[in-house]
């Protein structure tokens, strides 16, 4: 019997930076320390020739990189469903919102999506 896997799907890691991509990491690195195999499903974004060599110092991309070199990275999904709820923290938001998430802006777009965000 083969090593136990550990499998993250996650349709929001789409690059080395954000949170999205960190906890995915966190996550794959406690799975190594109890001795599973970690497997990461991502979005199609996600760039295995940047993650790929390099010199790393960042934890998150380490983790990735090992992934990536053993070929346990499968970006497969083609939506990221949070990235119309970001405050923008990472990555681009398609909205400008303020903390508490509400939009900042009084165009139709704002003004939609704050009757979408209240359903």
């Amino acid at each position: 019997m083969g090593a136990r896997r550990l499998i993250v799907l996650d349709h929001n890691v789409s690059g080395i930076g954000g949170h999205f991509s960190e906890l995915a990491s966190v996550i794959i690195d406690g799975g190594v320390r109890l001795g599973l195999e970690p497997w990461l499903v991502c979005h199609k974004n996600l760039n295995l020739q940047e993650i790929r060599g390099g010199d790393r110092s960042d934890s998150t991309a380490k983790i990735l990189d090992a992934l990536s070199q053993n070929n346990r990275i499968l970006p497969l999904f083609t939506v990221a469903k949070m990235h119309r709820w970001s405050l923008a923290s990472s990555g681009h938001s398609r909205l400008c919102r303020d903390s508490s998430g509400i939009p900042r802006s009084a165009g139709l777009k704002s003004s939609w999506q704050y009757l979408v965000d209240r359903l």
